[in-house]
């Protein structure tokens, strides 16, 4: 086993494996570092860097049992994996005397957390100065090492107030598709008032890969008279 120091980018443990050359006594040690974790992930870019004691770079083919991978610059590598579940990438000479398999886990991108404004991804007081401010809900990626953007696209907005004439609670709902408030929710939300309640309900998004959007939490904001 060979110990090798890695710069923090470089997360996963990894496993060296030595296999004896023939018609000499050196070892060829070919190893694969996914450079952000263990894990690959579905529409993303999933960089992986070789290294190949031993065996020169223009001496290597690679294949992926799920989806594509294609060398950048010198050792670096981009997988690309299209399913859930686990993906093989076999490294061998071009002779076919020396070769290594991993195999890999491969996830979707997790679920992204709505936050109004891109900034308020947490139920909350907000004064009604700092709420009509907020142009729409946006998708953030939390704790996720890679380039990549998820999508809002629809959720309901709805108003609890209370009958300035008789004090009797009326609610309002409106759908807005998109990440920026529409007129009819833009409306809603300048006749907010001390005391009401906003809630973004029915939140969905799409990640890059997803089939399908994802149904997502709701958030709820009580209005006070603070600016």
């Amino acid at each position: 086993m060979m110990q090798k120091f890695f710069p923090l980018l470089f997360l996963s443990l990894f496993l060296t494996i030595h296999l004896s050359a023939q018609k000499t006594d050196s070892l060829i040690s070919i190893v694969a570092v996914p450079a952000k974790m263990d894990l690959l992930y579905i529409g993303v870019d999933n960089p992986i860097r070789i290294y190949a004691g031993g065996i020169p770079y223009d001496s290597l083919d690679l294949t992926i049992s799920n989806g594509t991978i294609s060398k950048v610059k010198n050792d670096w590598y981009i997988a690309r994996v299209s399913k859930r579940g686990e993906v093989s990438i076999r490294i061998s000479s071009k002779d076919n005397k020396h070769s290594v398999t991993y195999t890999y886990g491969v996830l979707r991108i997790p679920d992204p957390v709505p936050a109004l404004g891109a900034k308020y991804s947490r139920s909350d007081t907000l004064g009604l100065g700092l709420f009509k401010a907020q142009m729409g809900i946006v998708m953030i990626l939390e704790n996720f090492n890679f380039e990549a953007m998820c999508n809002t696209v629809d959720y309901n907005v709805t108003q609890i107030g209370w009958s300035a004439i008789d004090g009797k609670r009326f609610v309002k709902t409106v759908k807005n598709t998109g990440v920026r408030f529409n007129p009819e929710a833009i409306e809603l939300i300048n006749d907010a008032w001390p005391g009401d309640i906003f809630i973004f309900s029915d939140i969905t998004a799409r990640c890059p890969g997803d089939e399908k959007n994802r149904k997502l939490n709701s958030l709820i904001f009580f209005m006070d008279d603070s600016d």
